[in-house]
């Protein structure tokens, strides 16, 4: 196993040198490649006696890489934030800002930014109908206006619309452990107990302080209208307890005498 283990770096590692020296790639894109960070890749070549290219030489290496991307396109036409952009190229973000300054290209100022539109583009808009009423999540309310999760995070919150727990992405059937109709009898009594609330009275001899859940239907449907609160004595009876209980007791009296 370790032999293994160590054929398997040693194949790892050899693929790292020949991305960096023999293709001339930049730690970025071999990050990309190994689906690594380019701290690691860098930490790799170290750890194994490499040398690493000097500024200079990668100055060099990058111009000629970087010759045919037409950043102005990208930029300006496109309209594709920095980020994006370094993402599609595989390099960090300074490259990107060195070579808009150096194709002559203005940077866009904040007020102008992708973000920024998005956010007021969402002022606008009622986003306490589609979160709250809907019950759509941020990444389906993002997908549905066109901009990001985060955008729409911030939106609600300047809306002063209350954000939802984790634990309401998980309510009925989103829960894993969900089990529908198959649940068993405490499951869905602890189901419809959290959902309907407490009377003060009986609901059926309007005396008594209810103690029980009963279901009316005896068929343990997960309806809440199928619910109903009841004093011990009301629920007795309509199980029919009370009276197999009145009949027992008439047996035990009739074999005392």
């Amino acid at each position: 196993m370790v032999k293994q283990r160590e054929r398997v770096d040693e194949i790892f590692i050899n693929q790292i040198v020949d991305l960096y020296f023999n293709q001339r790639k930049g730690s970025y894109e071999i990050a990309g490649i190994v689906g690594r960070s380019a701290n690691y890749v860098r930490c790799v070549l170290k750890r194994n006696g490499y040398t690493l290219r000097t500024p200079s030489q990668w100055s060099k290496i990058r111009n000629k890489r970087f010759e045919n991307v037409d950043f102005y396109d990208l930029y300006v036409t496109q309209k594709l934030d920095a980020p994006k952009i370094a993402k599609i190229i595989c390099c960090n973000l300074q490259s990107v800002y060195y070579y808009l300054k150096r194709r002559g290209i203005i940077r866009r100022d904040y007020s102008q930014s992708k973000l920024v539109l998005e956010k007021r583009k969402l002022k606008s808009i009622l986003l306490g109908e589609l979160y709250s009423n809907q019950k759509k999540t941020m990444r389906e309310i993002a997908k549905e206006l066109g901009c990001s999760s985060s955008c729409v995070k911030v939106s609600l919150k300047r809306q002063n619309v209350k954000s939802r727990s984790k634990s309401e992405y998980k309510l009925n059937d989103k829960n894993p452990q969900w089990k529908g109709e198959k649940a068993g009898y405490g499951a869905i009594h602890n189901y419809v107990k959290r959902r309907i609330k407490k009377e003060r009275i009986c609901n059926d001899c309007k005396r008594e302080k209810p103690l029980d859940m009963a279901n009316i239907s005896q068929e343990y449907k997960r309806e809440v209208e199928d619910w109903e609160w009841l004093c011990r004595r009301c629920h007795m009876k309509k199980d029919g307890r009370l009276a197999k209980y009145a009949q027992m007791m008439g047996a035990i009296k009739k074999r005392e005498h």
